[in-house]
């Protein structure tokens, strides 16, 4: 099934780091889209975003992933820290089409 993310209506700089997330890695796109509706605070989120990037990096064998400020290039997370560290975030994907 297909699930449409409205970022404008999500808000938040941490939807926004999660959205655009999803739009670039398919793996982990369905726990994150889990992630952005189940998780009702900022902690649960941050949870389930750790967990997801542990299975990557088992699966994928992803080495590291650099932290937001460095805004290094690695696999699938290309871009994430850019819209990590930008203030409206949401600006970045008005909608994000996500196939899990």
């Amino acid at each position: 099934s297909s699930v449409l993310i409205d970022a404008g209506r999500i808000g938040g700089d941490i939807s926004g780091v999660l959205v655009n997330a999803v739009g670039i890695s398919g793996n982990i796109g369905s726990v994150l889209v889990d992630a952005v509706g189940i998780g009702g605070d900022i902690s649960s989120v941050l949870i389930h975003f750790l967990i997801c990037i542990k299975q990557l990096r088992a699966v994928n064998g992803i080495g590291a992933v650099r932290s937001q400020g460095t805004r290094r290039q690695i696999g699938d997370f290309a871009g994430v820290s850019r819209v990590a560290s930008a203030k409206g975030a949401d600006a970045f994907i008005p909608q994000q089409r996500v196939f899990g």
